[in-house]
C-alpha cells in the first residue's frame, strides 16, 4: 500500500532492493508503535508529503532503554528518503545477528 511504498517508487521510478529496505522500515516502526503508518490521513496527502517534505509516520514514545534507541535508528535509517543511504540487507543481517548476541 501506499503508506509502504519508497519515495523513487511514489515518484515513478524502477523497483529496488532498497525499496524493500524502507518497507522494512516502516514495518519496523508500526511494530513499535502499534498503529497504522499514517493513521487516516488522505492516501496523496500523505504520498505528496512523502516525497515532497520526507514526511515519515510520527516516533512513538519509547523508555530510555538503549535497545529501543537502537531499533528506532534501525528504522528510521531503513526509511531514509534516499535509496543509497538506507542500509543493504546484508548489513541489515549483520546487525541483527549482532543484537542477537548481545540479548
Amino acid at each position: 500500500t501506499f503508506a509502504y511504498r519508497a519515495p523513487e517508487l511514489l515518484k515513478g521510478q524502477v523497483p529496488s532492493n532498497k525499496a524493500d529496505i524502507y518497507a522494512l522500515g516502516v514495518t519496523l516502526w508500526q511494530m513499535l508503535a502499534r498503529e497504522n503508518p499514517y493513521g487516516n490521513e488522505n492516501q496523496h496527502v500523505v504520498i505528496f508529503s512523502v516525497v515532497a517534505y520526507g514526511h515519515r509516520p510520527p516516533h512513538p514514545e519509547i523508555d530510555l532503554d538503549p535497545f529501543e534507541e537502537c531499533y528506532r535508528d534501525l528504522y528510521t535509517q531503513c526509511w531514509s528518503a534516499t535509496q543509497f543511504d538506507r542500509p543493504s540487507a546484508k548489513e541489515l543481517h549483520e546487525t541483527l545477528k549482532i543484537w542477537k548476541k548481545h540479548m
